[in-house]
Order: C-alpha cells, then structure tokens, then sequence
C-alpha cells in the first residue's frame, strides 16, 4: 500500500520587506513559519550563505528569530531570508532588506553674536564656527530663502564664513543662519541679525572750500 502525502512544506513571511536601524546596535529579525505538522530545521541566509548559529555575532539562527550584534553597515546591511523544512518539504520566505544607518554626531554651531552691524555700500562678513570629524556640507539661507552658490553678491556661501558685498538696507537687512550637514544629519544655527545703517557722508576734501 502506497501513502501519498498531502500535506505542504512550511509557509514562510515577514512582516515587512525593510527594516531600517542604526549602526552599532542590535537588531532581531522575525520570520513567521506556518506549518500543519512540526518544522525539522529552520535555517537563515544572507544573501545565498547560511548564517551559523554562532552566539556571538548571531543567535538563534535556527529558530523562527534571528538576533544579529554590535551591526556594521559594512558587514550586516543586505538581504536575509529564512527557510524551513518538514516531511512534505522546504519552504523559503521573500527576501528581506536590513539597511543600517550610520550613527554619529552632527555638526556643531557657534556664533560669537546674534547681531552683526554694518553700513549700506560696505561688505559684511558673518562667520560661525563649526566643529565636525567628517566631512560636511555647508548651506546659507537668508529668512527662509537658500542662498544660491552661483550669486555673485555672496562669497564662500558653502564655507564657515559668508561674504556679502555692496551692502543695501532693503535687500540684505535681516535674519541669517547656515546649516551645516554630515553623514550624520543636519544641524541649523541660531539666526544672526545682519543690521545695515545708513551711508555714513563723505567728508569733504578742502578742494574749493573757502575759510
């Protein structure tokens, strides 16, 4: 007498194509098995290698949660999948995406003054301070409005120190800050006040001035 089984292999899901979580911590995937009978062997992948149930980097490789330690982007970010297997065969989950965003300090700002004082037709110079280990891009924004690289007003519009030439009261009188953006994130200074004062008059020369 033959016997014919009818039964499926396991069912594999996640409940979720990506997780996203920092570096350097620790992350737990879970893959939910659905099987009518008891699963024989639950193993995880990343990528098409098998993880091994070490204890250390990982644990619990052969059950349903996988827990990976101490995560580094250049180690750990990629695709895992899980697979199980019972006496009517081996079943595989999608594919799950784990990306891993470094973490880090964010630039830091200082600005001696929140006023700087100046005088229509001279230029101003604003300068912040800002402190980062990596490399960061540097953004200036009068009000609301980013100030375009390309503007000739401005000088060094991508650097620590802003340059604005030719000084007029209705067009440059008002509030300004810089953001300051690193692998990290973002960081935004307080605003400094740019005050423009009248032209001061030329003093005269004594050419045709009488006593």
């Amino acid at each position: 007498m033959l016997f014919f089984l009818t039964g499926k292999p396991p069912q594999l899901s996640f409940p979720s194509t990506k997780i996203t979580t920092g570096e350097g911590g620790n992350v737990i995937l879970r893959c939910t098995v659905e099987s009518d009978i008891p699963t024989t062997e639950i193993s995880w992948y990343k990528g098409n290698k098998e993880i091994p149930n070490d204890g250390l980097k990982y644990i619990g490789s052969n059950t349903p949660s996988l827990v990976i330690v101490e995560l580094k982007k250049d180690d750990d970010q990629g695709t895992y999948h899980c697979e199980a297997e019972n006496i009517n065969g081996r079943g595989r989950s999608a594919d799950l995406a784990l990306e891993i965003s470094p973490t880090g300090p964010t630039p830091d700002i200082t600005y001696p003054s929140a006023k700087v004082t100046t005088r229509e037709g001279d230029n101003a110079v604003l300068r912040f301070a800002i402190s980062s280990d990596i490399t960061t891009d540097i953004s200036w924004y009068k009000e609301d409005t980013r100030i375009d690289h390309d503007d000739m007003k401005y000088t060094g519009s991508d650097s620590p120190s802003l340059v604005i030439t030719d000084i007029i009261k209705f067009a440059d009188e008002g509030n300004y800050h810089c953001e300051a953006k690193n692998l990290y994130g973002k960081t935004q200074s307080q605003d400094v006040f740019l005050q423009v004062l009248p032209r001061e008059g030329r003093p005269r020369t004594g050419r045709g001035d009488t006593d």
